[in-house]
């Protein structure tokens, strides 16, 4: 009786959480110059947990008879990639380099030549939990500065700028759904966004909390595109690096 009750309270919003792509989350009433300021207009606000009724059946546990929420804590490791359709941030992977997230340039890594054949791949960057699938004793703790930044702590270091809210992240994955999202809240932030930052030699986005404060590498905000962070399970190697740079 218990699951037949549930789905028939869950069936009005089953609707939200359906199998999807990335294609699935673009909008065609955007433009390919949008912008942060119409950021409030054009950001998909994922659905919330609450709106979901059902255990995700990938990547979780078998669901019971009992349960009917959804995946708000991911049990494999997984990658990130930005949905923003129209521009140039699209389907293009969150990647770790220079101790912050962005978008394009691809991943940083290293691995001492002592570790020898044990070395992970370090040809991507993976989150797992509440941090990024590292092998180095200590691990790296991801973390938000009080510009909005996304960053990561250094290899055997604790350090974070004065201010910096640890983790920030938040993972939901609904019933059915091909793909997991993340976003964040942290000082009041309308999800993520992506800022163009030219500062190695190559156009990259580094990735940002969505505060209309926020301290970007072209000094306007505006330059900032907002979007969605859609999650794959990862099944290759854990750790997936010794250590990101």
């Amino acid at each position: 009786m218990r699951p037949f009750v549930c789905l028939l309270l869950a069936a009005p919003l089953l609707a939200l959480c359906a199998p999807n792509r990335p294609d699935s989350h673009r909008r065609d009433d955007k433009r390919c110059d949008d912008k942060h300021d119409d950021h409030d207009d054009h950001h998909r606000k994922p659905h919330h947990p609450s709106s979901c009724s059902q255990p995700t059946q990938t990547s979780s546990t078998p669901p019971t008879s009992t349960s009917c929420v959804p995946l708000t804590s991911p049990t494999k490791a997984y990658t990130v990639m930005a949905s923003r359709p129209g521009s140039p941030i699209d389907l293009l992977s969150i990647e770790a380099g220079g101790l912050g997230f962005h978008l394009g340039g691809g991943t940083g890594s290293y691995c001492p030549t002592s570790v020898g054949s044990s070395c992970p791949p370090g040809n991507q960057t993976v989150f797992q939990g509440s941090g990024i699938s590292v092998m180095v004793p200590g691990g790296q703790q991801q973390y938000f500065e009080p510009g909005g930044r996304a960053g990561y702590t250094q290899a055997h270091s604790l350090y974070m700028p004065t201010g910096s809210l640890p983790g920030g992240f938040s993972y939901y994955k609904c019933p059915n759904e091909q793909y997991g999202h993340i976003t964040t809240t942290v000082f009041g932030a309308k999800g993520l966004m992506a800022c163009p930052d030219s500062s190695t030699g190559t156009q990259t986005y580094a990735v940002y909390a969505n505060i209309p404060n926020a301290v970007v590498p072209s000094g306007n905000v505006q330059d900032c595109l907002s979007f969605d962070g859609l999650t794959s399970d990862y099944n290759g190697p854990i750790p997936a690096a010794w250590q990101y740079v």
